[in-house]
């Protein structure tokens, strides 16, 4: 189940157009400092700046945005989540990823809590995310219930990294 702290110190609401900088900035240093121990400095800049190239196989499965959500603390943006519908009829959580200095905060799992709810709110049994095979993100999704349902290769400018795919019931889940 997921655990909030009480009161949470930080507020969560959709992403709107004048987000989109402070955002990106966010998902740029969040992912940077997630992946910095699969992919080098320059690999990581080049993808966030236009030059590299990265092959997720999945997206292509997408088929409708729902958005992004983002959480706040003292003003700024310190998380983003994002959701997409998939053509078999489940979410997928395309991203969540907080800034790593506001780790620890239950930030992440109030972004998948809300992203849960509208997902379950549209009807989707489950929310299906990948996520990097040796991350610490795998272990905060099984933490939350989500168990292994295929594996795939994330590419990055080049070099491989191998990916899971993992599904969170949403029937019950996220409460």
């Amino acid at each position: 189940a997921v655990v909030l702290a009480s009161p949470p110190d930080f507020r969560i609401r959709r992403s709107t157009p004048g987000d989109t900088r402070e955002e990106w900035t966010v998902l740029m240093r969040s992912w940077a400092a997630a992946y910095a121990h699969l992919f080098d400095a320059e690999r990581i800049r080049r993808v966030w700046t236009g030059g590299g190239h990265c092959e997720m196989p999945w997206a292509a499965e997408r088929v409708a945005r729902l958005g992004s959500w983002l959480a706040f603390r003292h003003g700024r943006i310190v998380g983003s989540a994002g959701l997409h519908l998939r053509a078999d009829g489940q979410a997928e959580l395309s991203h969540l990823y907080v800034l790593p200095e506001h780790h620890g905060r239950g930030i992440g799992a109030g972004l998948l809590q809300v992203v849960g709810d509208i997902a379950r709110a549209r009807g989707a049994p489950a929310l299906l995310v990948w996520v990097l095979e040796r991350t610490p993100a795998v272990d905060f999704y099984r933490g939350q219930g989500a168990c292994e349902v295929g594996r795939a290769t994330f590419v990055v400018d080049g070099q491989p990294a191998p990916a899971l795919a993992l599904r969170l019931g949403l029937a019950s889940a996220l409460r």
